[in-house]
């Protein structure tokens, strides 16, 4: 091998690692939502002791965005979630606690809650039940499952 040959072989596998640099980049620039859910909260003091979902959604990108919605589906299984099949498809109109819509900018965090029915806690004793928010960046809904209930919570169910 010449020093041509070694030249290209260095070339080569330089570029290749800024292409994979670029790559990263371009994944990770945008909106990047990450969504947390919790199935039984209970407010203290104040609180009329039915459990609660909580739902936080916080933007670790690089843009601002905007949630239009807080969205509720039930999906039978993984093939319906794939394919968009919902059983339950709802949007909670007037959450209590974070104004919707509502501008989300870089590393903020947005919190709301949502009173349990009884056909909600059916989905969710199965293991149906997705909360989620829709947002100016996208056509799909971000969505997170929510945990089947514990048999050995003592949290009052509806």
């Amino acid at each position: 091998m010449t020093v041509t040959d070694w030249t290209a072989i260095a070339a080569l596998v330089l570029s290749s690692g800024a292409l994979m640099l670029e790559l990263r980049r371009w994944m990770e620039s945008g909106v990047r939502l990450r969504l947390s859910v919790t199935g039984d909260v209970i407010l203290v003091p104040d609180d009329d002791g039915f459990a609660k979902l909580s739902l936080w959604v916080e933007n670790f990108g690089s843009k601002p965005t905007m949630i239009t919605n807080f969205a509720i589906h039930a999906f039978k299984s993984p093939l319906h979630q794939m394919i968009r099949r919902a059983s339950l498809s709802a949007v909670l109109n007037n959450p209590p606690f974070s104004p919707i819509p509502g501008k989300m900018d870089v590393g903020e965090r947005w919190h709301n809650q949502l009173h349990y029915s009884e056909s909600l806690w059916e989905y969710r004793k199965r293991g149906e039940l997705f909360v989620g928010v829709y947002t100016t960046n996208r056509r799909r809904a971000y969505l997170v499952k929510v945990p089947k209930p514990n048999k050995d919570n003592p949290v009052f169910r509806p």
